[in-house]
C-alpha cells in the first residue's frame, strides 16, 4: 500500500450501483418525477410524457400524456383507478384472506390460480434474476453517470436493458430495454425524494365506474 502506483480501484460493480439505486428509492418516504418514454420498432415511434408520484407503502399515481389524450391512473392501496377522455373505472385490490379464498375455490375448480388473475395488477413488475455489468462512465446533460448493461439470467429470454445510474446519488437517469422487436426508453428529467404529497393525489374519481371480478358462479 506504500508503493507508488498502487492505489486501490474504488470503482463499484454492476450488482453493487443496483443495489444503491434500490436503497436509495425504497428508503424514500415519497417519490415524485418527470419522465418521457418513447417506444419504437422498425416501422414507428410512439411518445408520452409521463408525471408520476409514491408514497409509501402503496400509494401510486401517474399521468400519461401524449400526441392523441391524456390519461391518469393510481391506486390508494386499496382500490386501483383510471381515468381517461371519456370514461373512468376503478377496481378494489383483493385482501391477502381473499386471494387465499379465492386461490383454494380455484384449486377445487381447476381454475387459473390467484397468482395468474390477480398478480399483474398488484405486482406489475415480475421480479427475475439478472446480470449487471458496468461497462462505461459517461456523461447526460451533465450529470456523471454509470452505464450499467443488464440481462436475465435465464439464457432463453430475449428481454435485455440498459441504465445510466448517476454517480453522486444513485438516481435512475435513464433506462432502455428490448424485447426483440420493440425498444423502450425511459429519460427522467425530474426526481424528487421526500417531498409533501397529500393523500387525495392517489384517491379514485368521485364519477368512477366501479369494475369487479370478484362474482363467481358454479354452473
Amino acid at each position: 500500500t506504500g508503493l507508488p502506483g498502487m492505489g486501490v480501484d474504488d470503482t463499484p460493480s454492476g450488482d453493487e450501483i443496483l443495489d444503491r439505486v434500490e436503497t436509495r428509492y425504497d428508503t424514500a418516504d415519497t417519490l415524485s418525477g418527470t419522465a418521457t418514454v418513447t417506444v419504437a420498432n422498425e416501422t414507428a415511434t410512439s411518445t408520452a410524457t409521463v408525471e408520476y408520484a409514491a408514497k409509501q407503502p402503496e400509494k401510486v399515481a401517474y399521468t400519461v400524456e401524449n400526441a392523441d389524450d391524456t390519461y391518469r391512473v393510481g391506486s390508494n392501496g386499496s382500490v386501483a383507478w383510471a381515468v381517461g377522455e371519456n370514461r373512468s373505472y376503478a377496481r378494489e385490490i383483493p385482501t391477502e384472506s381473499e386471494l387465499a379464498a379465492y386461490s383454494e375455490r380455484a384449486d377445487e375448480r381447476a381454475l387459473p390460480s390467484a397468482d395468474d388473475t390477480y398478480e399483474p395488477m398488484t405486482d406489475p413488475v415480475a421480479a427475475s434474476n439478472v446480470t449487471a455489468t458496468l461497462v462505461d462512465t459517461t456523461d447526460i446533460d451533465g450529470e456523471a453517470a454509470y452505464v450499467i448493461d443488464v440481462a436475465p439470467t435465464d439464457e432463453e429470454a430475449e428481454k435485455a436493458g440498459t441504465l445510466w445510474v448517476a454517480t453522486e446519488d444513485s438516481r435512475l437517469l435513464q433506462a432502455t430495454a428490448t424485447d426483440g422487436t420493440n425498444e423502450t426508453t425511459v429519460r427522467v428529467t425530474e426526481t424528487q425524494f421526500n417531498v409533501s404529497i397529500h393523500d387525495s393525489t392517489f384517491e379514485p374519481p368521485a364519477d368512477r365506474v366501479s369494475v369487479t371480478t370478484t362474482d363467481s358462479y358454479d354452473s
